[in-house]
């Protein structure tokens, strides 16, 4: 799941080529007509077993950064990922964009966590005897 958060939409979908991180990344693997056919489902089935599987980590939806910061409803947003969980949704492409935007949120607030760990580190030091 982690890997999934972390992986740009850009490139999961590059040129408009579903599976294109797949693609690229098995084109000395997996024959060409395989890898080129178009005829397998989306990204529905993929979502759902990786929704059931991390379930527990997805944890309060009104502590994630895009319900707190009022761009998701948290109701609206479990009822999806609920219905992604049965394999039940049918826009599993706007529930990626919500993990990737949910992931980069939390990125900022960790980095700017770290930053003001390292200015109070710094402030200490300054104000330390000599």
């Amino acid at each position: 799941m982690e890997f999934c958060l972390a992986v740009p939409v850009s490139q999961l979908l590059l040129n408009g080529r579903p599976r294109s991180l797949m693609r690229r990344a098995l084109k000395d693997v997996v024959p060409a007509k395989i890898a080129e056919r178009v005829s397998k489902g989306m990204l529905d089935e993929a979502l759902a077993r990786a929704t059931q599987r991390e379930w527990w980590a997805i944890g309060d939806l009104r502590r994630w950064q895009l319900c707190e910061r009022g761009f998701a409803d948290p109701s609206q947003l479990s009822n999806s990922l609920k219905k992604a969980r049965m394999g039940l949704q049918q826009t599993n492409e706007n529930l990626v964009r919500v993990f990737s935007m949910e992931r980069w949120m939390r990125s900022l607030n960790f980095i700017s966590s770290c930053r003001s760990n390292h200015f109070n580190q710094v402030k200490v030091l300054a104000a330390a005897p000599r």
